[in-house]
């Protein structure tokens, strides 16, 4: 797999929704049992990742000056790590692209403990750790 392999485009509404959903199911992102969010709106905040017209990845992006946001990366855990790579950097790519292109200077983001391997990644190309603490989440609706 190369990385010309991978394609990010803008999440749609209902077509990418529920594999949206799925995807953090199966990484286990669903840490709480009584929320039920709508994933059937999830445009223009999400990006997606297809290789061979299949689903393998998904990214929120938050717009924001000066200071945009990306959130919530998720990759199919049954790739091998070398396809892995590649769509998390697709996705990651093109998720700071987006911020910039909106006005941005600058772009943050949390990575959960569990995927210390993405820290270290990030740590190794200009991202610079500003704080640790915990995500948080509030049932609005």
């Amino acid at each position: 797999m190369r990385q010309s392999d991978v394609t990010v485009r803008m999440a749609k509404n209902q077509e990418d929704g529920p594999h949206v959903e799925a995807i953090m199911a199966k990484l286990d992102f669903f840490q709480w049992d009584d929320f039920k969010i709508d994933w059937s709106d999830i445009e223009p905040n999400w990006l997606v990742a297809e290789v061979d017209d299949e689903f393998v990845g998904c990214i929120q992006v938050a717009p924001a000056r000066p200071i945009g946001r990306i959130e919530i990366l998720c990759v199919d855990p049954d790739l091998p790590q070398k396809a892995t790579y590649l769509v998390a950097k697709a996705l990651i790519d093109q998720a700071v692209g987006t911020v910039k292109m909106y006005g941005a200077q600058a772009v943050s983001s949390m990575i959960p403990y569990r995927y210390a391997d993405y820290l270290h990644g990030a740590l190794n190309r200009d991202w610079v750790e500003i704080d640790d603490g915990a995500m948080i989440l509030r049932r609005l609706v």
